[in-house]
């Protein structure tokens, strides 16, 4: 099976929603989707969004584009590896969350002080991006399980100071 084919599985979330909430919510939704005009409930993606005319695309035409641009053979295999463009990011977010708490000899994410929840979400962004390049995350987004990816994120991990 090619890559183009493979189905990948999703990651599974401690404190994100897990993959079936699909697409960005936004006062924009409103508005009919730039290819196929329905109106739909979240966005999957954004054309000329820093001009003054962005254009609001849904998820399934994001997904048809993705699927179209990239080669993929199936709009499931599309759907699946776009997806994971995305939770990688995320876990590797909840990763840094899980350092701080036990660092810090907290139980849960209640237990985390006011705003801090958020700063690791930025902090982590910022060790993925700066660890990463575009091509090491396209090797991230490919491995085929979460336990892989996680054996991978770790070795970043070791360099956040919390």
């Amino acid at each position: 099976m090619s890559d183009k084919e493979e189905i990948l599985s999703q990651i599974k979330f401690k404190y994100f929603r897990n993959n079936s909430d699909k697409g960005h919510k936004s006062q924009m939704q409103d508005k009919p989707c730039y290819y196929c005009r329905k109106k739909f409930e979240r966005i999957g993606s954004i054309l000329d969004a820093y001009t003054n005319k962005p254009k609001m695309v849904c998820e399934d035409c994001a997904i048809w584009a993705y699927k179209y641009q990239e080669g993929f053979k199936t709009k499931r295999a599309a759907a699946a590896r776009r997806r994971r463009i995305f939770d990688v990011n995320y876990f590797m977010q909840e990763m840094v969350i899980d350092l701080y708490l036990e660092k810090h000899n907290l139980k849960t994410i209640d237990d985390l002080p006011e705003g801090v929840f958020e700063n690791l979400g930025e902090q982590s962004k910022d060790v993925y991006n700066s660890f990463y390049s575009k091509e090491d995350k396209i090797k991230l987004e490919e491995l085929p399980t979460q336990e892989e990816i996680e054996k991978e994120l770790k070795k970043s991990l070791a360099y956040i100071n919390l």
